[in-house]
């Protein structure tokens, strides 16, 4: 599954001279498909990875699905058409988000999202957000309930993570 933590702050929250008061994280929604999709490019994953990682499993794994993750009818078409072939630069002076700072300015990627859809409807067009959109979210917590967190495989997960390359096990 792939994720992204999305903390719009902005650069005065994540630059303060005090450590402990500094807001952490950076904004990773507009650059997580870029990234992935510039992956798929280099054919480290395929495009139907991608698409599983992004959307169907964690629909599945949040109980969204066939309502989330899927395009089929009765679906919420949720899309995003892609410039598969675009390179571009990522720059943070750009970023639509009211943070400015991210780990990936200057970082040259394959493909560019041009229009996304939101229940069918647009929510940016031609790269610019659609104005008549606000309020048009909706929290995915009403459509279901969230299945119940279950740990799979602790066993085989610590395992993993002791064998791991220049791990040595505490003791």
């Amino acid at each position: 599954m792939i994720a992204t933590d999305h903390a719009p702050h902005t650069p005065e929250e994540k630059t303060r001279n005090d450590i402990w008061s500094v807001d952490c994280g950076f904004p990773g929604v507009e650059s997580q498909m870029p990234l992935m999709l510039t992956e798929v490019a280099a054919d480290r994953a395929t495009i139907s990875d991608y698409v599983r990682w992004s959307a169907v499993n964690p629909a599945k794994v949040w109980g969204l699905f066939p309502r989330k993750g899927v395009i089929q009818v009765g679906a919420d078409a949720d899309i995003v058409l892609v410039d598969l072939a675009r390179r571009w630069t990522l720059d943070d002076s750009k970023l639509q988000s009211r943070s400015k700072i991210s780990p990936w300015n200057g970082r040259e990627v394959c493909g560019l999202p041009i229009h996304t859809l939101v229940r069918g409807r647009f929510a940016m067009k031609n790269r610019t957000l659609m104005p008549n959109t606000k309020g048009w979210g909706r929290s995915v917590h009403a459509i279901q309930e969230m299945p119940p967190a279950v740990v799979k495989h602790p066993d085989q997960t610590l395992q993993t993570v002791l064998k791991a390359p220049g791990r040595e096990p505490a003791g």
